[in-house]
């Protein structure tokens, strides 16, 4: 999704909802401008919330036993949030999921856990990685990557 790409990337990524028109079709941004004008789609735009947000809504439109791989996925990205960005969500989770502050707290620990194991997972595949390539060639100092004098970093692998 270009949300996740984006955000991996650094950028903060709001989005804009476009209601459905009457007949029930999609709305894309050009039928909006067209039908309701520059003024109205700029007055959209200042309006345009996080993905986060929208996502939390359309879950507290599905039914209680649909909400679990939803809520999963929405904590991953909240766990990625510093622990005083995470506040507003929470009172967002209370609001439209009617979440106990103990339930968010327990989805939170489990999200952060799921991510320190991807993490090392991906640790233990690079190691093993590095241990392949260490094998195929001969390393000529300690350590695998070094920085020079003017602080790029180097490799010392000498192919055999």
């Amino acid at each position: 999704m270009l949300e996740q790409e984006l955000t991996q990337l650094g950028a903060t990524v709001d989005m804009l909802y476009f209601s459905p028109a009457a007949n029930g079709s999609k709305v894309g941004l050009d039928d909006y401008l067209v039908g309701n004008g520059r003024e109205a789609l700029e007055k959209l735009i200042a309006e345009a919330k996080p993905c986060l947000y929208w996502e939390t809504c359309l879950i507290a439109g599905l039914p209680e036993y649909q909400r679990t791989d939803a809520l999963t996925a929405l904590f991953s990205k909240i766990v990625r949030l510093e622990a005083i960005d995470r506040l507003p969500w929470r009172t967002l989770c209370h609001d439209k999921l009617k979440m106990k502050v103990s339930d968010f707290n327990a989805l939170v620990k489990d999200a952060e856990a799921k991510l320190a194991r991807r993490m090392l997972e991906s640790k233990i595949r690079l190691d093993e990685y590095i241990k392949a390539r260490a094998s195929y060639c001969h390393i000529s100092r300690p350590s695998f990557l070094e920085r020079d004098r003017s602080g790029r970093c180097q490799t010392h692998l000498r192919e055999e």
